[in-house]
This record gives structure tokens, C-alpha cells and sequence, in this order.
């Protein structure tokens, strides 16, 4: 029986490396993997190909052909959500998109990255697959177009759409600067770790592993539809900022509010994930705690430069 052919684009990323990891080595697919600048990761070799460029996906798919499964995880993220810098994400990453669904053979399924920011901005109620979705940003919108963009081209090719909507990952492999990154780093140099407002915004963060883990059920089973991915563990940015200075174990770290006022003090991360629990048989397995300890032993090795 012929292997399928799964194409993963943003290979290179955070969550692209977490699901080269979880597919290396499978006898069951043939594992092609694209990323703009290209490189290695694990012992797979990544093309560079810019996929928002209609005549290097096309030269790609001439020489590679057309696949039998698309996990679509390649974006520009902004440095900042919102102003002006923030506002080439949206033709970027649609023009991305489009170039990753053109390589789909008839039938070909597509297991797309989107994100839980498009539900806006969260205020305490639990949030499933069936809430309103209203993104405030362009990136959020990018993802949510995205989304739109899979569906069509599964209902002209005849393939199954599965929609990940993924709730702040984090892993070593991370390359932006993140709250979490920031005081791992700042804890790290003992340095003060400062939390805005009263500090009792919450954010679920979601280890990259486990989001490759949902991505390799969501393909094994079939999956289709629209599922939340997060760790169901959610955190106030003031016990975020303890729970590091804990876990990094210097003394002279301290926490304290920063003076400034917090412009999502009122986000509550709460995102039901039930769906993914019953249909793709997916439940986080990396504890926050372990997967701080594993960003904190990163950073120790190889420390990032400052902000």
C-alpha cells in the first residue's frame, strides 16, 4: 500500500519541530517539510520555499508533486499585535495559506494551525467550538481567513478540514519574545520579574508537544471540524511570574507589580477542550511546571540576548 504524502509547512518553528519529532521515523507516511528559509531539524531536511510566492510553490511542486495531506503551521507573527507592524500579517499569511492548500491532491486532507484569539478576548466564560468568533488584531483575523480559505478548497476537493484553534504554545524552540520567555530569562539573571496591572490576567499555556500530538491524532483519525487545543490549566500573570521564580531557584529574584496598567487585565483564558478529548483522543500530557523547568534548562544553555 502507497504511503501517503504529508506535506508540513513552517517545519523550522516552534510547533513544526514538536510535530517533526512525533512523525520521524513513521513507516506509515512519507514526510515532506517546507519552511521559508529552510534547514535541518531532527534528520529531516526542510526546503526553503516561500509559500506566499505563487512561482516557488509551483517550481516546488513540480519537482515534489502534489500530497495527500497538508499540516499548514507556517505564519508571520508580528512582533506586536497591534499598530501599523502588525498589519502585514494578514496578506501575508493568507497568501501563505493559499499557497500550502495548492499542493493538495484530489482528496487531499488539510489540518490547518489557527489560534484562540480569534474568539477576541476572552472574559471568564468557558469558550467552545461553537462561540462567537471576533479577533481583534490582524493576525487573529489572518488565522480566522485561514480557516475560511481550508474550508473552501475541502469543499471543492472533496478532503477532510480539521481546524486547530491553539492556545498560547511555548517550548525551548520558541523564537519570539513571550511573557513566559521573558522571566524564565529574567529569573535567570536575577533580575526583578514584573507583572502589570494587579496581575490577574490569565493565559493557558499550551506545550508545543502537546499541540504536535494533537496534530498527529487529528491526521491518524480523520479527523474533521473545528477543535480547541489547550492545556486546561489556565495561570494569573502575577503567579505565572512566582511560579518561575520558584522553579529557576534564585534568591535574589523577586516579584512585583511593575506600575503600569495591564491592557488585558480582564483576559480569562477558558477554553473547553472536550471536543479533542472525545474525537481525537488528545489530553495535554506536559504539566506547566515540567514544561517551565524544560524552558528554563533551554535558556540556561543557550541564553537568549536582552530585550
Amino acid at each position: 500500500m502507497t504511503r501517503p504524502r504529508l506535506l508540513l509547512t513552517g517545519a523550522t518553528g516552534l510547533i513544526g519541530r514538536a510535530i517533526v519529532s512525533e512523525l520521524e521515523g513513521r513507516e506509515d507516511v512519507e514526510l515532506l517539510a517546507l519552511s521559508r528559509h529552510g534547514g535541518i531539524v531532527g534528520c529531516t531536511t526542510v526546503e526553503a520555499v516561500d509559500l506566499g510566492d505563487r512561482r516557488s510553490v509551483e517550481e516546488w511542486v513540480g519537482r515534489a508533486g502534489a500530497v495527500d495531506v497538508v499540516m499548514h503551521v507556517a505564519a508571520s507573527v508580528p512582533a506586536t499585535f497591534h499598530g501599523p507592524g502588525a498589519d502585514h500579517t494578514l496578506p501575508e499569511n493568507v497568501s501563505q495559506t493559499a499557497g500550502a492548500l495548492s499542493v493538495l491532491a484530489p482528496r487531499g486532507r488539510v489540518i490547518y494551525a489557527s489560534t484562540t484569539s480569534v474568539y477576541g478576548v476572552p472574559s471568564g466564560k468557558r469558550v467552545d467550538e461553537s462561540s462567537e468568533v471576533a479577533p481583534t488584531n490582524p493576525y487573529s483575523l489572518s488565522k480566522l481567513v485561514g480557516e475560511y480559505q481550508a474550508r473552501i478548497v475541502g469543499r471543492r476537493n472533496g478532503g477532510a478540514v480539521a481546524i486547530l484553534r491553539i492556545c498560547a504554545p511555548y517550548g525551548p524552540a520558541q523564537r519570539g519574545r513571550t511573557v513566559l520567555q521573558t522571566f524564565v530569562a529574567r529569573a535567570c539573571r536575577g533580575e526583578p520579574l514584573f507583572y502589570h496591572g494587579t496581575g490577574s490576567r490569565t493565559q493557558d499555556f499550551t506545550s508545543a508537544r502537546d499541540v504536535a500530538r494533537a496534530f498527529v491524532a487529528a491526521w491518524s483519525r480523520g479527523a474533521e471540524g473545528v477543535f480547541n487545543i489547550a492545556a486546561g490549566a489556565p495561570i494569573s500573570m502575577r503567579a505565572l511570574a512566582e511560579l518561575v521564580g520558584k522553579i529557576v531557584g534564585n534568591p535574589a529574584v523577586v516579584v512585583r507589580p511593575s506600575g503600569q496598567e495591564d491592557a488585558e487585565e480582564d483576559y480569562r483564558a477558558w477554553f473547553a477542550v472536550e471536543r479533542a478529548n472525545r474525537e481525537l483522543g488528545w489530553y495535554p500530557q506536559v504539566s506547566f511546571a515540567d514544561g517551565v523547568r524544560e524552558l528554563w534548562q533551554a535558556l540556561a544553555e543557550a541564553p537568549p540576548p536582552r530585550a
